[in-house]
């Protein structure tokens, strides 16, 4: 190859390389102008803007729980400040005895706080010393006998101390104090009885204080009960009995004095002519029967009685009774029947023997003999036996023969 022709070779070269530099600019021109064509369109835009929005939604989200955090962090720590604050101001005056204005300060700690268990035990801890000062002082009252004072100081506790269970009690424990000061000297345990009603029927009195009193009323009934089964005897049972139907009037659902009434009246002396006995000889005539009456040589008539009729000669007539030892007295009285005015029996005895032992002889019935009296002690006798004599031209009879326990 010439010279011309390697110069004409490079200059189409040249020119090639020229072209294509131009097309690539053209090309650049192109995708440029497309993708300016593409910005200035209508989706390019919309695309653009949602995404832009969506960017920015998403920083002022990001934002938002930024500043949230920190203004909930700056909060959270103003207010374990504020709570904690009120729960050392209350140690403080819990210190210094305080005591109302620490449990205000304690109770100023809310329930969301952590602090809140603790507070809450403080405030137990400041009534319960609040509490004891008050009790130290109701003490000197009570001990001076001023149990009104004594309640006066607790009712004047605030509320929400006053309408607790322990001041409740406390007041209750003053309300009995002062119905156990009341009846110290009172010897009489009917009347103590009537004067703890008294202190119940005190509209006054708490409901706590009332059931405090029922405690010690079941007490005094149980020593009422002891007492009266202890003493009663056949001569003092109208007096328990009057006494103990009065109790069961003022408190008529207790058992124990609805059963104490039973025992008391079962020492009514009963006819002993109301039980069951044996008799074989047809010269007795037994009667409890208020239609038939005997008269005694003095004009007494009794409708109660065992009536000896004379006999031909003198013979011993016996009565026999089961009581099983549940009695122990036996009284009568024996008199001379008026109907038989010729007496010439030199005399007839009455003889009383419990379990084939003699208890009792009594002198001898003669023609001028007065009515008399017996009593009998029948303790732990189970078999009763009365012998009664007979004889020819005397008659008489035991009236109203009791028998009891």
């Amino acid at each position: 190859m010439n010279k011309e022709e390697k110069k004409e070779a490079k200059m189409r070269e040249k020119d090639r390389k020229e072209r294509e530099k131009l097309e690539k600019i053209r090309q650049k021109e192109l995708i440029k102008d497309e993708k300016e064509r593409r910005r200035n369109s209508f989706g390019y835009k919309l695309k653009t803007f949602f995404f832009t929005l969506v960017f920015a939604i998403i920083l002022i989200i990001v934002a938002f729980f930024a500043l949230k955090y920190y203004l909930n962090d700056k909060q959270d720590k103003l207010y374990n400040e504020e709570m904690s604050y009120y729960l050392e101001e209350g140690k403080n005056l819990l210190n210094n005895k305080e005591f109302e204005d620490a449990i205000k300060m304690f109770e100023k700690v809310e329930e969301e706080s952590s602090l809140y268990d603790e507070a809450q035990k403080l405030i137990n801890d400041a009534m319960d010393k609040y509490l004891e000062e008050y009790n130290n002082i109701a003490d000197i009252y009570m001990s001076e006998g001023d149990f009104e004072r004594a309640i006066e100081l607790y009712n004047s506790l605030p509320d929400e101390m006053k309408n607790s269970s322990e001041v409740k009690e406390a007041i209750a424990n003053v309300e009995v104090s002062r119905l156990q000061d009341k009846i110290k000297d009172i010897t009489n345990s009917y009347e103590v009885l009537v004067t703890i009603s008294e202190e119940l029927n005190n509209s006054n009195i708490s409901e706590t204080a009332k059931n405090k009193i029922n405690e010690f009323l079941n007490e005094k009934i149980n020593s009422y009960n002891e007492e009266v089964k202890a003493s009663v005897n056949s001569e003092n049972y109208e007096e328990y009995s009057k006494e103990i139907e009065d109790l069961i009037e003022i408190y008529p659902e207790n058992k124990i004095l609805s059963d104490l009434l039973i025992f008391v009246n079962s020492f009514k002396p009963k006819s002993l002519l109301s039980l069951n006995y044996e008799l074989e000889n047809k010269t007795i005539e037994i009667s409890g029967d208020k239609s038939k009456t005997v008269t005694d040589d003095k004009g007494k008539k009794y409708s109660n009685y065992i009536l000896v009729n004379e006999s031909d000669n003198l013979k011993e007539n016996e009565i026999t009774w089961n009581i099983n030892g549940e009695y122990s007295k036996l009284s009568g009285k024996i008199c001379l029947n008026d109907e038989i005015k010729d007496i010439t029996s030199k005399g007839i005895k009455v003889t009383v023997l419990g379990d084939n032992k003699v208890l009792y002889k009594s002198k001898r019935v003669r023609k001028d003999t007065d009515p008399f009296n017996f009593n009998i002690d029948i303790s732990d006798v189970k078999d009763l036996k009365i012998v009664l004599e007979s004889d020819k031209g005397i008659s008489y009879f035991i009236a109203d023969a009791m028998i009891s326990k």
